[in-house]
């Protein structure tokens, strides 16, 4: 017998759109007692924000689940902030970052990247962004520590991706709607690593489903497996991030 559905209240309609998808939610509409998502798992009132403060907060794949688990709220990092996690928190998870990382990035980044960042172990760091694009991408480049390996370097992302559901390790851009790539290269004593994702998938919604699932303890990838659009056309650059 299938578990009865959460009703979920979301009025951000791409999230109400990812949500839809997914087999043990029934999307209400509607303002959410707080963040971008709330619902209730018997008396208990849980929420879902973007880019906003919270209990526990982070780009999954670099975290323990256990917090999420039992955590009333949790916050996903907004666009920019997710592409500069991925590209950042796997070596500063294994303290190989010997200066502070000079960002490329496709979109201006969210107030709360900061905030993600430093909590992430990168207090400092440069940022210059693009002109957008369709995808979000991030280039971060810096010096690793004296006879600090390729082996190793590879070895620290591959603890937080080789396992992840979303997070790919791989040349050119994403091939699925809920997947993120992830790049490594090497010039001289500097790692260069280039990251890319859907602003409706692992930069947007999509993230958010998949932290859904885990607050709640459900397999990862449910409802989140499906690489199609989802129901708004395809945006243009991103707007003025927000907070939710």
């Amino acid at each position: 017998m299938a578990p009865p559905k959460l009703a979920v209240t979301v009025s951000e309609p791409n999230l109400a759109a990812a949500f839809s998808l997914h087999p043990l939610v029934e999307v209400v509409q509607g303002e959410p007692e707080s963040g971008a998502a709330s619902w209730s798992q018997g008396d208990w009132h849980r929420s879902l924000a973007i880019g906003a403060p919270a209990e526990v907060r982070g780009l999954i794949e670099t975290m323990d689940n256990n917090p999420m688990v039992c955590c009333d709220r949790f916050s996903v990092p907004g666009p920019m902030a997710t592409l500069a996690l991925l590209a950042l928190a796997p070596a500063a998870r294994a303290g190989i970052v010997a200066s502070p990382p000079r960002l490329s990035l496709s979109h201006p980044p969210e107030p709360s990247m900061t905030e993600f960042l430093s909590e992430a172990g990168v207090p400092s760091w440069h940022a210059q962004a693009g002109a957008g694009g369709a995808l979000c991408r991030a280039s971060a480049r810096f010096a690793l520590p004296p006879g600090c390996s390729k082996d190793e370097v590879g070895a620290a992302f591959g603890e937080c991706y080789d396992r992840a559901f979303f997070v790919r390790i791989a040349e050119g851009d994403p091939t699925g709607l809920a997947l993120a790539f992830v790049r490594l290269g090497f010039e001289a004593r500097d790692l260069i690593v280039s990251a890319a994702a859907d602003p409706l998938g692992k930069a947007g919604p999509a993230q958010c489903v998949h932290a859904f699932n885990v607050m709640c303890g459900f397999v990862e990838s449910l409802g989140v497996t499906d690489p199609v659009r989802l129901a708004s056309p395809p945006p243009g650059p991103p707007g003025p991030p927000r907070s939710i």
